[in-house]
């Protein structure tokens, strides 16, 4: 949770690294609550369930506002990962190419980080 955490407060900082423990963990709080916010629009629990024509949607308020919020911290994270294995934080829009791009994207996320200093700085403390 302390890392899901300290993403968030580094809500749009894309300056040094982040270690894969940091980022693995991180993305899956965000995850957990992403499908929380899903499941409370889903079961209507709050009324804020999105009705387009009179056709209910599986889609509401809560989980369209936490995705807001919380997309920037989940880019910001994945470019620090990035930085840690010695790669431009430009490489995120891998995942912007059709099949292959998801599957690159997460090779680049479960690589190593560089053993000590890079051009990105320290590794992240633990």
């Amino acid at each position: 949770m302390k890392y899901y955490l300290r993403a968030l407060k580094k809500y749009a900082v894309f300056k040094g690294r982040a270690s894969r423990k940091e980022y693995w963990l991180s993305v899956l709080f965000y995850f957990v609550f992403l499908i929380l916010a899903w499941g409370l629009d889903f079961f209507d629990c709050f009324g804020t369930r999105i009705k387009t024509n009179g056709i209910d949607t599986a889609l509401g308020w809560i989980f369209l506002i936490y995705l807001t919020v919380t997309y920037l911290p989940f880019v910001a994270v994945s470019v620090r990962r990035l930085h840690d294995s010695g790669r431009t934080g430009w490489m995120f829009f891998v995942t912007s190419i059709p099949l292959v791009g998801c599957f690159w994207y997460f090779y680049l996320m479960a690589i190593k980080g560089t053993e000590g200093m890079n051009e990105y700085g320290d590794p992240s403390s633990e």
